[in-house]
């Protein structure tokens, strides 16, 4: 008798393979937002879903489980794509907010 499987579990499976076959990290198949920090001058933020506010001190982010807020000196969007930002300026701190 074969035991069934979820379609959680055969997703996950999936992904897991997909993920080892072509080396691609499995962070890339999550719902989750991604932050990339190069010192205190430029953030890249993979996984957004909007801008909750913009101005030179503060931009607010809605990640996908998260509020992500930067607060600077100088802050612009450098970049902006339908999944992607790039924010640059003087970063003080960055606020994940569930």
């Amino acid at each position: 008798m074969r035991k069934k499987r979820n379609e959680k579990g055969t997703k996950q499976g999936l992904k897991s393979a997909v993920s080892k076959t072509f080396d691609i990290p499995m962070e890339t198949f999550s719902n989750v937002s991604q932050l990339d920090i190069l010192s205190n001058k430029e953030a890249l933020l993979e996984g957004c879903k909007g801008i909750l506010e913009y101005d030179d001190n503060i931009i607010r982010i809605s990640g996908h489980k998260m509020e992500i807020k930067f607060t600077g000196e100088g802050l612009t969007l450098k970049c902006l794509t339908t999944e992607n930002i790039m924010i640059t300026g003087k970063i003080w701190s960055v606020e994940f907010i569930a």
